[in-house]
Protein backbone atom coordinates (compact mmCIF):
# COMPACT_ATOMS: atom_id res chain seq x y z
CA UNK A 1 0.00 0.00 0.00
CA UNK A 2 2.60 2.31 1.27
CA UNK A 3 4.18 1.69 -2.52
CA UNK A 4 1.02 2.03 -4.68
CA UNK A 5 1.04 5.79 -2.78
CA UNK A 6 4.47 6.80 -3.26
CA UNK A 7 3.73 5.83 -6.48
CA UNK A 8 0.90 8.54 -6.93
CA UNK A 9 3.25 11.33 -6.94
CA UNK A 10 5.16 10.03 -10.29
CA UNK A 11 4.44 10.41 -12.97
CA UNK A 12 4.61 7.86 -16.09
CA UNK A 13 7.94 8.57 -17.01
CA UNK A 14 9.30 8.15 -13.07
CA UNK A 15 9.85 11.97 -12.51
CA UNK A 16 7.74 13.44 -9.68
CA UNK A 17 5.10 15.97 -10.73
CA UNK A 18 5.26 19.39 -10.20
CA UNK A 19 3.29 20.85 -7.38
CA UNK A 20 0.26 22.50 -7.57
CA UNK A 21 0.26 26.04 -8.97
CA UNK A 22 -0.39 28.44 -6.81
CA UNK A 23 -3.12 31.66 -8.08
CA UNK A 24 -1.49 34.20 -5.27
CA UNK A 25 1.89 33.30 -6.78
CA UNK A 26 3.26 36.65 -8.29
CA UNK A 27 3.60 35.85 -12.06
CA UNK A 28 4.84 39.47 -13.32
CA UNK A 29 7.82 39.47 -10.85
CA UNK A 30 9.28 36.21 -13.00
CA UNK A 31 9.00 38.10 -16.37
CA UNK A 32 11.93 38.92 -18.29
CA UNK A 33 13.54 42.60 -17.42
CA UNK A 34 12.54 43.81 -20.85
CA UNK A 35 9.05 43.13 -20.82
CA UNK A 36 8.62 44.97 -17.21
CA UNK A 37 10.36 48.17 -18.59
CA UNK A 38 8.07 47.36 -21.65
CA UNK A 39 5.22 47.56 -19.07
CA UNK A 40 6.51 50.43 -17.23
CA UNK A 41 7.11 52.87 -20.11
CA UNK A 42 3.68 52.83 -20.30
CA UNK A 43 2.78 54.67 -17.00
CA UNK A 44 3.66 57.87 -15.53
CA UNK A 45 6.86 58.09 -14.01
CA UNK A 46 5.75 58.89 -10.32
CA UNK A 47 3.74 55.23 -11.14
CA UNK A 48 6.91 53.56 -12.51
CA UNK A 49 9.42 54.75 -9.61
CA UNK A 50 7.20 53.72 -6.99
CA UNK A 51 7.64 49.98 -8.00
CA UNK A 52 11.38 50.16 -6.87
CA UNK A 53 9.60 49.38 -3.27
CA UNK A 54 8.19 46.30 -4.17
CA UNK A 55 11.50 43.65 -3.48
CA UNK A 56 15.15 43.88 -4.64
CA UNK A 57 14.23 42.83 -7.81
CA UNK A 58 12.19 45.74 -8.32
CA UNK A 59 14.86 48.21 -7.46
CA UNK A 60 16.16 48.88 -10.71
CA UNK A 61 13.97 47.80 -12.81
CA UNK A 62 12.20 51.08 -13.92
CA UNK A 63 15.62 52.86 -14.59
CA UNK A 64 15.76 51.80 -18.02
CA UNK A 65 12.40 52.49 -18.93
CA UNK A 66 12.09 54.73 -22.50
CA UNK A 67 9.70 57.22 -21.59
CA UNK A 68 9.86 59.55 -19.25
CA UNK A 69 6.48 61.02 -18.58
CA UNK A 70 5.98 63.64 -15.90
CA UNK A 71 2.28 64.61 -16.55
CA UNK A 72 1.41 64.32 -13.34
CA UNK A 73 4.17 66.57 -11.97
CA UNK A 74 1.64 69.20 -10.34
CA UNK A 75 0.47 66.06 -8.36
CA UNK A 76 3.81 65.25 -7.40
CA UNK A 77 4.38 68.36 -6.11
CA UNK A 78 1.36 68.19 -3.73
CA UNK A 79 0.76 71.61 -3.05
CA UNK A 80 -0.10 72.11 0.60
CA UNK A 81 -2.79 74.49 2.06
CA UNK A 82 -2.05 76.01 6.05
CA UNK A 83 -4.62 77.78 8.07
CA UNK A 84 -4.63 81.56 6.69
CA UNK A 85 -2.25 81.21 3.62
CA UNK A 86 -2.60 80.76 0.60
CA UNK A 87 -1.20 77.21 -0.96
CA UNK A 88 2.40 76.46 -1.40
CA UNK A 89 3.94 75.79 -4.87
CA UNK A 90 6.41 73.76 -6.33
CA UNK A 91 9.31 72.74 -3.69
CA UNK A 92 13.11 72.64 -4.64
CA UNK A 93 11.69 69.26 -3.27
CA UNK A 94 10.26 68.19 -5.98
CA UNK A 95 12.90 69.88 -8.37
CA UNK A 96 15.33 67.39 -6.76
CA UNK A 97 12.90 64.63 -6.98
CA UNK A 98 12.81 65.00 -10.82
CA UNK A 99 16.62 65.93 -10.97
CA UNK A 100 17.15 62.53 -9.20
CA UNK A 101 14.80 60.45 -11.52
CA UNK A 102 17.03 61.67 -14.21
CA UNK A 103 19.85 61.27 -13.32
CA UNK A 104 19.28 57.92 -12.23
CA UNK A 105 17.80 57.09 -15.50
CA UNK A 106 20.01 54.12 -17.10
CA UNK A 107 18.89 54.37 -20.94
CA UNK A 108 21.21 55.46 -23.39
CA UNK A 109 18.32 56.66 -25.39
CA UNK A 110 14.44 57.64 -24.59
CA UNK A 111 11.52 57.45 -26.76
CA UNK A 112 9.53 60.15 -24.98
CA UNK A 113 10.08 62.74 -22.76
CA UNK A 114 6.88 64.76 -21.66
CA UNK A 115 6.08 67.44 -18.70
CA UNK A 116 2.97 68.99 -17.88
CA UNK A 117 2.47 71.53 -15.53
CA UNK A 118 0.68 74.51 -14.16
CA UNK A 119 3.12 75.39 -11.63
CA UNK A 120 6.55 75.52 -13.38
CA UNK A 121 7.35 79.20 -14.05
CA UNK A 122 10.05 82.24 -14.77
CA UNK A 123 11.50 80.62 -11.44
CA UNK A 124 12.04 77.18 -12.90
CA UNK A 125 13.81 78.32 -15.87
CA UNK A 126 17.23 77.15 -14.82
CA UNK A 127 15.27 73.62 -13.84
CA UNK A 128 13.92 73.53 -16.89
CA UNK A 129 16.66 74.09 -18.84
CA UNK A 130 18.74 71.15 -17.29
CA UNK A 131 15.75 68.64 -17.84
CA UNK A 132 15.50 69.25 -21.42
CA UNK A 133 19.63 69.14 -21.61
CA UNK A 134 19.52 65.47 -20.15
CA UNK A 135 16.86 64.27 -22.51
CA UNK A 136 18.87 66.20 -25.52
CA UNK A 137 21.77 63.84 -24.79
CA UNK A 138 20.18 60.42 -24.87
CA UNK A 139 18.49 61.16 -28.36
CA UNK A 140 15.27 61.49 -27.31
CA UNK A 141 12.46 61.23 -29.67
CA UNK A 142 9.56 62.74 -28.87
CA UNK A 143 9.33 65.73 -26.85
CA UNK A 144 6.12 67.55 -25.00
CA UNK A 145 6.66 70.71 -22.99
CA UNK A 146 2.81 71.86 -21.39
CA UNK A 147 3.44 74.63 -18.98
CA UNK A 148 -0.01 75.71 -19.55
CA UNK A 149 -1.21 73.11 -17.24
CA UNK A 150 -4.85 73.03 -15.93
CA UNK A 151 -4.84 77.03 -16.29
CA UNK A 152 -7.34 76.26 -18.88
CA UNK A 153 -7.32 78.77 -21.99
CA UNK A 154 -3.99 79.47 -23.44
CA UNK A 155 -2.25 82.84 -22.52
CA UNK A 156 -1.14 86.13 -24.17
CA UNK A 157 2.54 85.14 -23.20
CA UNK A 158 4.58 82.81 -22.14
CA UNK A 159 7.45 82.74 -18.78
CA UNK A 160 9.35 80.09 -20.20
CA UNK A 161 12.08 80.34 -23.30
CA UNK A 162 13.08 77.46 -24.67
CA UNK A 163 17.30 77.12 -24.42
CA UNK A 164 18.68 77.41 -27.62
CA UNK A 165 22.21 76.70 -27.10
CA UNK A 166 21.32 73.18 -26.33
CA UNK A 167 20.84 72.55 -29.75
CA UNK A 168 22.69 74.80 -31.63
CA UNK A 169 26.20 73.67 -30.30
CA UNK A 170 27.55 71.10 -32.19
CA UNK A 171 26.91 68.20 -29.52
CA UNK A 172 22.93 69.14 -29.59
CA UNK A 173 22.95 69.25 -33.27
CA UNK A 174 24.07 65.64 -33.34
CA UNK A 175 21.63 64.45 -30.69
CA UNK A 176 18.40 66.01 -32.08
CA UNK A 177 18.70 64.43 -35.10
CA UNK A 178 16.86 61.21 -34.00
CA UNK A 179 13.81 64.02 -32.93
CA UNK A 180 10.14 62.65 -34.76
CA UNK A 181 7.57 64.61 -32.19
CA UNK A 182 8.52 68.11 -30.96
CA UNK A 183 5.07 69.58 -29.24
CA UNK A 184 5.62 73.21 -27.45
CA UNK A 185 3.07 74.62 -25.44
CA UNK A 186 3.13 77.93 -23.38
CA UNK A 187 7.15 77.61 -24.30
CA UNK A 188 8.29 80.33 -26.36
CA UNK A 189 10.24 79.73 -28.99
CA UNK A 190 11.90 81.74 -31.88
CA UNK A 191 10.71 81.24 -35.55
CA UNK A 192 14.50 80.99 -36.15
CA UNK A 193 14.91 78.02 -33.83
CA UNK A 194 11.98 75.95 -35.22
CA UNK A 195 13.32 76.30 -38.52
CA UNK A 196 16.38 74.92 -37.10
CA UNK A 197 14.87 71.80 -36.37
CA UNK A 198 13.22 71.59 -38.97
CA UNK A 199 16.67 71.93 -40.62
CA UNK A 200 18.43 69.39 -38.69
CA UNK A 201 15.90 67.28 -37.86
CA UNK A 202 15.21 64.74 -40.94
CA UNK A 203 13.00 61.98 -38.84
CA UNK A 204 10.80 65.25 -37.61
CA UNK A 205 6.96 64.31 -38.48
CA UNK A 206 4.82 66.27 -35.69
CA UNK A 207 5.56 69.74 -35.08
CA UNK A 208 3.19 71.83 -32.20
CA UNK A 209 3.92 75.04 -31.39
CA UNK A 210 1.55 76.78 -29.31
CA UNK A 211 1.83 80.17 -26.76
CA UNK A 212 5.04 81.30 -27.99
CA UNK A 213 5.52 85.06 -27.90
CA UNK A 214 8.53 84.70 -29.92
CA UNK A 215 7.10 83.27 -33.28
CA UNK A 216 6.72 86.06 -35.54
CA UNK A 217 8.31 84.96 -39.29
CA UNK A 218 8.27 81.08 -39.87
CA UNK A 219 8.67 79.13 -42.79
CA UNK A 220 8.11 75.88 -42.92
CA UNK A 221 9.80 74.76 -46.34
CA UNK A 222 12.13 72.23 -47.53
CA UNK A 223 11.23 69.36 -50.69
CA UNK A 224 13.13 66.71 -47.61
CA UNK A 225 10.72 67.74 -44.92
CA UNK A 226 9.28 64.79 -43.86
CA UNK A 227 6.98 66.57 -41.48
CA UNK A 228 3.00 64.85 -41.65
CA UNK A 229 1.47 67.28 -39.01
CA UNK A 230 1.98 70.65 -38.17
CA UNK A 231 -0.49 72.89 -35.22
CA UNK A 232 0.52 76.68 -34.90
CA UNK A 233 -2.03 77.86 -31.80
CA UNK A 234 -2.28 81.06 -29.89
CA UNK A 235 0.71 82.62 -31.34
CA UNK A 236 0.13 86.53 -31.20
CA UNK A 237 2.74 87.95 -32.70
CA UNK A 238 3.05 85.39 -35.98
CA UNK A 239 2.05 87.83 -39.44
CA UNK A 240 4.03 84.98 -41.82
CA UNK A 241 3.76 81.74 -42.70
CA UNK A 242 5.18 79.67 -45.33
CA UNK A 243 4.76 76.32 -46.59
CA UNK A 244 6.50 73.90 -48.65
CA UNK A 245 5.72 70.29 -46.98
CA UNK A 246 5.37 68.07 -49.70
CA UNK A 247 4.41 64.63 -47.13
CA UNK A 248 2.16 67.61 -45.01
CA UNK A 249 -1.26 65.96 -44.06
CA UNK A 250 -2.62 67.62 -41.14
CA UNK A 251 -2.78 71.35 -40.51
CA UNK A 252 -4.14 73.27 -37.59
CA UNK A 253 -4.43 77.15 -36.73
CA UNK A 254 -5.92 78.16 -34.04
CA UNK A 255 -6.33 81.53 -32.15
CA UNK A 256 -6.61 84.98 -32.46
CA UNK A 257 -2.91 87.13 -33.44
CA UNK A 258 -2.19 90.66 -33.40
CA UNK A 259 -1.49 91.24 -37.12
CA UNK A 260 -3.44 90.21 -40.25
CA UNK A 261 -1.46 87.09 -41.03
CA UNK A 262 -0.58 86.07 -44.06
CA UNK A 263 -0.62 81.89 -45.03
CA UNK A 264 1.17 81.13 -47.80
CA UNK A 265 0.75 77.34 -48.74
CA UNK A 266 3.01 76.88 -51.93
CA UNK A 267 3.56 73.22 -52.12
CA UNK A 268 1.16 70.66 -49.66
CA UNK A 269 0.04 67.75 -52.23
CA UNK A 270 -0.41 65.41 -49.46
CA UNK A 271 -2.69 67.66 -47.37
CA UNK A 272 -5.72 65.93 -46.16
CA UNK A 273 -6.99 67.37 -42.89
CA UNK A 274 -7.29 71.30 -41.68
CA UNK A 275 -8.71 73.17 -39.04
CA UNK A 276 -8.70 76.88 -39.36
CA UNK A 277 -10.45 79.70 -38.42
CA UNK A 278 -12.90 80.86 -41.07
CA UNK A 279 -11.00 84.57 -41.51
CA UNK A 280 -8.11 82.13 -42.77
CA UNK A 281 -10.30 80.14 -45.17
CA UNK A 282 -12.17 82.80 -47.06
CA UNK A 283 -12.82 87.04 -46.93
CA UNK A 284 -16.22 87.57 -45.08
CA UNK A 285 -17.07 90.81 -46.99
CA UNK A 286 -16.13 89.35 -50.98
CA UNK A 287 -16.70 85.40 -50.01
CA UNK A 288 -13.03 84.98 -51.81
CA UNK A 289 -10.88 82.14 -50.55
CA UNK A 290 -7.90 83.14 -49.03
CA UNK A 291 -6.37 79.66 -48.61
CA UNK A 292 -6.83 75.81 -49.63
CA UNK A 293 -9.12 76.59 -52.93
CA UNK A 294 -6.99 73.88 -54.74
CA UNK A 295 -6.85 71.48 -51.87
CA UNK A 296 -10.73 71.58 -50.69
CA UNK A 297 -11.42 68.48 -53.11
CA UNK A 298 -8.24 66.07 -51.90
CA UNK A 299 -9.72 66.95 -48.29
CA UNK A 300 -10.69 63.92 -46.15
CA UNK A 301 -11.37 66.49 -42.87
CA UNK A 302 -12.56 69.53 -42.13
CA UNK A 303 -12.80 71.59 -39.59
CA UNK A 304 -13.99 75.40 -39.06
CA UNK A 305 -13.75 77.84 -36.03
CA UNK A 306 -16.10 80.45 -36.62
CA UNK A 307 -16.65 83.44 -34.07
CA UNK A 308 -18.45 86.14 -35.98
CA UNK A 309 -19.07 88.04 -38.89
CA UNK A 310 -20.51 91.43 -39.89
CA UNK A 311 -21.67 92.86 -43.02
CA UNK A 312 -23.33 90.69 -45.87
CA UNK A 313 -21.94 87.42 -46.31
CA UNK A 314 -21.07 86.38 -49.65
CA UNK A 315 -20.64 82.84 -50.68
CA UNK A 316 -18.96 81.14 -53.53
CA UNK A 317 -20.39 78.25 -54.87
CA UNK A 318 -18.18 75.47 -53.38
CA UNK A 319 -16.23 72.85 -55.60
CA UNK A 320 -17.16 69.13 -55.33
CA UNK A 321 -15.59 67.56 -52.19
CA UNK A 322 -15.34 64.09 -53.39
CA UNK A 323 -13.33 62.91 -50.83
CA UNK A 324 -14.68 64.70 -47.58
CA UNK A 325 -16.04 62.60 -44.85
CA UNK A 326 -15.90 64.35 -41.95
CA UNK A 327 -16.98 68.18 -41.47
CA UNK A 328 -16.73 70.40 -38.05
CA UNK A 329 -18.11 73.97 -37.40
CA UNK A 330 -17.62 75.69 -34.54
CA UNK A 331 -20.29 78.59 -34.33
CA UNK A 332 -21.03 81.52 -32.46
CA UNK A 333 -24.35 81.69 -32.98
CA UNK A 334 -26.68 80.48 -35.65
CA UNK A 335 -28.31 82.87 -37.94
CA UNK A 336 -28.97 83.19 -41.67
CA UNK A 337 -24.91 83.49 -42.97
CA UNK A 338 -24.09 81.11 -40.78
CA UNK A 339 -26.60 78.28 -41.97
CA UNK A 340 -26.05 78.92 -45.53
CA UNK A 341 -22.26 78.07 -45.25
CA UNK A 342 -23.80 75.15 -43.19
CA UNK A 343 -25.87 73.78 -45.49
CA UNK A 344 -23.62 74.74 -48.89
CA UNK A 345 -20.68 72.37 -47.53
CA UNK A 346 -23.19 69.44 -46.93
CA UNK A 347 -25.27 69.36 -50.02
CA UNK A 348 -21.61 69.90 -51.76
CA UNK A 349 -19.52 66.72 -49.99
CA UNK A 350 -21.62 63.53 -51.17
CA UNK A 351 -19.60 61.19 -49.46
CA UNK A 352 -19.43 62.80 -45.92
CA UNK A 353 -20.17 60.51 -43.22
CA UNK A 354 -19.16 62.48 -39.95
CA UNK A 355 -21.01 65.70 -38.85
CA UNK A 356 -20.57 67.78 -36.22
CA UNK A 357 -21.96 70.97 -34.80
CA UNK A 358 -20.81 73.23 -32.09
CA UNK A 359 -23.05 76.09 -31.32
CA UNK A 360 -20.88 78.26 -28.07
CA UNK A 361 -23.50 80.97 -28.14
CA UNK A 362 -27.12 80.62 -28.19
CA UNK A 363 -28.42 82.86 -30.76
CA UNK A 364 -31.62 85.54 -29.68
CA UNK A 365 -34.01 87.22 -32.13
CA UNK A 366 -37.26 86.35 -33.10
CA UNK A 367 -38.79 83.38 -33.37
CA UNK A 368 -40.62 84.02 -36.91
CA UNK A 369 -38.01 85.47 -38.39
CA UNK A 370 -35.73 82.58 -38.11
CA UNK A 371 -37.90 80.04 -38.71
CA UNK A 372 -38.53 82.35 -42.08
CA UNK A 373 -34.65 82.12 -43.01
CA UNK A 374 -34.97 78.42 -42.34
CA UNK A 375 -38.01 77.83 -44.63
CA UNK A 376 -35.88 79.11 -47.34
CA UNK A 377 -32.92 76.95 -47.59
CA UNK A 378 -33.19 74.25 -50.45
CA UNK A 379 -32.67 70.38 -48.51
CA UNK A 380 -31.42 67.33 -50.76
CA UNK A 381 -31.27 64.06 -49.22
CA UNK A 382 -27.79 62.96 -48.13
CA UNK A 383 -27.23 59.27 -48.72
CA UNK A 384 -23.94 58.67 -47.24
CA UNK A 385 -24.23 61.07 -43.54
CA UNK A 386 -24.35 58.05 -40.41
CA UNK A 387 -23.48 60.20 -37.98
CA UNK A 388 -24.49 63.43 -36.59
CA UNK A 389 -23.61 65.33 -33.58
CA UNK A 390 -25.33 68.49 -32.35
CA UNK A 391 -23.34 70.17 -29.51
CA UNK A 392 -24.54 73.35 -27.37
CA UNK A 393 -28.37 72.14 -27.69
CA UNK A 394 -30.63 74.75 -25.62
CA UNK A 395 -34.15 73.57 -27.01
CA UNK A 396 -34.87 76.77 -28.95
CA UNK A 397 -37.00 77.16 -31.88
CA UNK A 398 -34.11 77.63 -33.80
CA UNK A 399 -31.92 75.00 -32.57
CA UNK A 400 -34.93 72.28 -33.22
CA UNK A 401 -35.82 72.89 -36.45
CA UNK A 402 -31.90 72.72 -37.50
CA UNK A 403 -31.48 69.24 -35.30
CA UNK A 404 -34.78 68.48 -37.97
CA UNK A 405 -32.84 69.96 -41.00
CA UNK A 406 -30.03 67.22 -40.36
CA UNK A 407 -31.91 64.72 -39.75
CA UNK A 408 -34.78 65.15 -42.55
CA UNK A 409 -31.53 64.70 -44.80
CA UNK A 410 -29.18 61.92 -43.34
CA UNK A 411 -31.40 59.21 -44.81
CA UNK A 412 -28.95 56.79 -43.94
CA UNK A 413 -28.45 57.81 -40.19
CA UNK A 414 -27.18 55.61 -37.68
CA UNK A 415 -26.35 57.93 -34.67
CA UNK A 416 -27.76 61.20 -33.96
CA UNK A 417 -25.85 62.64 -30.54
CA UNK A 418 -27.15 65.60 -28.99
CA UNK A 419 -24.98 67.06 -26.38
CA UNK A 420 -27.15 69.56 -24.04
CA UNK A 421 -23.90 71.55 -22.88
CA UNK A 422 -25.47 72.32 -19.53
CA UNK A 423 -22.26 74.56 -18.94
CA UNK A 424 -23.71 76.99 -22.08
CA UNK A 425 -27.22 76.57 -20.80
CA UNK A 426 -27.11 77.68 -17.54
CA UNK A 427 -24.74 80.54 -18.36
CA UNK A 428 -27.62 81.99 -20.46
CA UNK A 429 -29.09 82.83 -16.98
CA UNK A 430 -28.80 85.34 -14.54
CA UNK A 431 -26.17 84.58 -12.29
CA UNK A 432 -28.49 85.57 -9.40
CA UNK A 433 -31.28 83.51 -10.45
CA UNK A 434 -32.52 80.48 -8.95
CA UNK A 435 -31.11 76.94 -9.05
CA UNK A 436 -34.54 75.53 -9.71
CA UNK A 437 -34.71 77.93 -12.85
CA UNK A 438 -31.49 76.74 -14.31
CA UNK A 439 -32.93 73.19 -14.01
CA UNK A 440 -36.10 73.87 -15.39
CA UNK A 441 -33.88 75.33 -18.40
CA UNK A 442 -31.85 71.98 -18.85
CA UNK A 443 -35.19 70.22 -18.38
CA UNK A 444 -36.54 72.19 -21.29
CA UNK A 445 -33.65 71.13 -23.79
CA UNK A 446 -33.54 67.67 -22.76
CA UNK A 447 -37.32 67.72 -23.65
CA UNK A 448 -37.18 68.86 -26.98
CA UNK A 449 -34.12 66.91 -27.66
CA UNK A 450 -36.23 64.04 -26.75
CA UNK A 451 -38.76 65.00 -28.90
CA UNK A 452 -36.65 64.19 -31.85
CA UNK A 453 -36.51 60.56 -31.84
CA UNK A 454 -39.58 60.25 -33.75
CA UNK A 455 -38.02 62.22 -36.61
CA UNK A 456 -35.41 59.52 -36.68
CA UNK A 457 -35.09 57.20 -39.51
CA UNK A 458 -35.99 52.92 -39.18
CA UNK A 459 -32.67 51.77 -36.69
CA UNK A 460 -31.02 55.21 -36.22
CA UNK A 461 -30.27 55.51 -32.34
CA UNK A 462 -30.64 59.28 -30.44
CA UNK A 463 -28.15 59.69 -27.79
CA UNK A 464 -28.77 62.69 -25.36
CA UNK A 465 -25.97 63.99 -22.82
Amino acid sequence: MAKRKGNRTRSKCGQQQKPAINSEEDWISVLPDEVLVLILSLLSIKEAVSTCVLSKRWKNVWKPITCLNFADFDAISKPKRKRGRQPVETTPRTYNWVNQVLQLHQGQTLDEFKIRSSLLDCDSTSEIDSWIELVIQKRVRKVEIDLRGDRGVAPYCSHYNFPERLVRNPFGFSCISLLMHLSLTYVNITSELVEHFLSNCQLLEHLRVSGSAYLEDLKVVGSSLRLKFLQISDCLNLFFLEIFAPNLETFFYDGDCRYNINIRVRYAPSLIKISLTEDLFFDSTTGEFQLFWNYLPQLVTLSLNIDSWTGQMLFPEFPELTCLKDLSLSIAGIEKRSFLLLTSLIERSPFLRRFRLRLRRCFIGRRHQRSKEMSKVNTSPHQCLKVVEFSGFGGSSLETELARYLIKNAVALEKCIIDLDSKNILEEVNPLSLQSTKRKKLVKARKHALQLDRELPLGAELIVI
